[in-house]
């Protein structure tokens, strides 16, 4: 089974609070939004349809739609891949925050803030909270796991002593 998205616009122009929650409670499940259309200024839904092919995909698009009591204008459907691909869609990397990355490397919130201002941690600072980006985090353990072990390999060594 693969994820389609449908972008379908709606015979309507009535895009009022009321006609949006409405519409939203019936693409919510889909993982839907609804906005108006960049052209024409339509009532335009975006929803994702899992399907095993895309005839099912434009058959449960179109079934969803008409459940709102609205005719299709427009629609299209296309492999959630190739839709992202179209509108230039990026993957929004999972983000922590200060206390959650504290927690991965098991340093103190104090600490992962030490490290974030010092640079020796990625973060971005989305209003006055710090967001760490998880493959950071993932990256500074690693190093970590990596410096422990080698003097951890230090220690077992036996030294050689030699005697005149």
């Amino acid at each position: 089974m693969t994820d389609y998205n449908a972008r379908i616009e709606l015979d309507s122009r009535d895009y009022d609070e009321a006609a949006v929650d409405v519409l939203m409670d019936v693409v919510e499940p889909y993982a839907g939004v609804v906005a108006r259309a960049v052209h024409g200024g339509r009532v335009e839904l975006i929803l994702t349809v899992p399907a095993d092919n895309l005839r099912q995909a434009t058959i449960t698009a179109l079934s969803i739609v008409l459940a709102t009591g609205h005719q299709v204008y427009a629609l299209e459907v296309l492999p959630t891949d190739a839709f992202h691909q179209r509108i230039n869609a990026t993957t929004v990397p999972e983000l922590l925050s200060v206390t959650q990355t504290a927690d991965e490397l098991g340093i103190s919130r104090q600490r992962a803030l030490q490290l974030v201002n010092a640079g020796q941690l990625d973060a971005v600072k989305v209003g006055d909270t710090w967001v760490i980006p998880r493959q950071a985090v993932t990256s500074r353990a690693s190093q970590r796991r990596r410096r422990v072990e080698a003097v951890a390999a230090d220690l077992d060594r036996p030294e050689v002593v030699s005697y005149p």
